[in-house]
């Protein structure tokens, strides 16, 4: 063996040397992201909490090293047409809050995976795009809002109802069917939804009375103008919340008392109900509302004279009425 030769011995120690550097510093780079503590709850067929984590890795890269702690807990749901995500970010010292949105869960995920590499950097995270995957750029600002502040309301869609009704105390029998179309606009903000609506149910001719001694009754239908808001909550594809509105009626009887004599009366009634909505696409959903109206004055349908310039009282309205309704909701964005 000539002297200029290495020898064996030496050249494994050095080998082994450098990999255990570069496994310390492995295990320091993996030590640094650990201190990133990220709770990812969001539905199934989202990126996972360890997916966000490794997004959250990849951005730093190089930069572990320089990580400040942070803590980020993050809630992720499915919206109407785009899903949403609300952060509650812990880092040097500060706490902040924020929603945001995107047109798909993974892109939710590398949004949230930017926005959490940066506040680990020491950088003030930008807002993400709402408009496509949520592409996000260094250096841009939202606008500030203060944690625990009201959320932004945003229009998103214009609503159209159709569906099938029912009225149980207006009409003098029960659970007269009719039909209702309405149209309004409906706004959003973070996990929250407002419907303002407009338009007309009609009911059914038919009747009165349920039974061979009260057929002379009459034969009744009613149409109805409402306007109402309804305010839900979402949870995921459904949604639940009250509603409050008021409504024009008229209605009218035909042969009331089995006297040939026809007779109208109208009225304002208080609307107070609930609304259901689930939805299936961005742009179709079902629904379904129960309301129970109040009329504003007792009217009274008038049927054979009893006496020269007189008639008696055939109807009383009730002094409160259920409405239930079922059907589709279609969204024109």
């Amino acid at each position: 063996m000539t002297s200029g030769s290495p020898r064996p011995g030496y050249a494994v120690l050095v080998a082994a040397g450098f990999l255990a550097s570069l496994a310390g510093a492995q295990r320091a780079q993996a030590a640094d992201l650990d201190r990133v503590a990220l709770v990812w709850t969001a539905p199934a067929d989202c990126p996972s909490a360890d997916t966000v984590h490794h997004q959250v890795e990849e951005i730093v890269g190089d930069t572990a090293t320089d990580l400040a702690p942070v803590a980020a807990v993050v809630t992720v749901a499915r919206g109407i047409g785009t899903w949403q995500a609300s952060l509650v970010l812990q880092a040097h010292g500060q706490r902040s809050e924020r929603q945001y949105d995107a047109e798909s869960c993974g892109a939710l995920g590398a949004a949230t995976a930017l926005i959490v590499a940066l506040a680990a950097e020491g950088m003030e995270p930008p807002p993400p795009s709402t408009t496509g995957e949520a592409a996000v750029q260094r250096g841009s600002r939202e606008q500030p809002r203060a944690p625990g502040a009201p959320p932004f309301w945003v229009a998103s869609s214009v609503l159209v109802h159709l569906g099938a009704t029912f009225d149980d105390g207006t009409m003098p029998y029960s659970f007269a069917p009719g039909i209702e179309v309405t149209a309004g606009r409906m706004l959003e903000a973070s996990f929250w939804r407002l419907r303002f609506l407009g338009g007309g149910s009609y009911y059914f001719t038919q009747t009165g009375g349920g039974g061979p001694s009260d057929w002379y009754l009459g034969t009744y239908w009613l149409l109805s103008f409402a306007a109402r808001a309804c305010a839900t909550a979402t949870m995921g594809r459904f949604e639940l919340g009250p509603c409050l509105g008021a409504e024009f009626v008229f209605m009218h009887g035909d042969n009331v008392g089995g006297s040939q004599v026809g007779d109208s009366q109208y009225w304002l009634s208080p609307l107070v109900g609930l609304l259901a909505s689930f939805t299936v696409t961005s742009r179709l959903g079902f629904f379904g509302r129960a309301d129970v109206a109040f009329p504003t004055t007792m009217r009274t349908f008038m049927g054979r004279p009893a006496f020269p310039g007189g008639n008696n009282p055939i109807y009383d309205v009730p002094p409160n009425a259920t409405r239930v309704v079922a059907g589709v909701e279609l969204r024109f964005f």
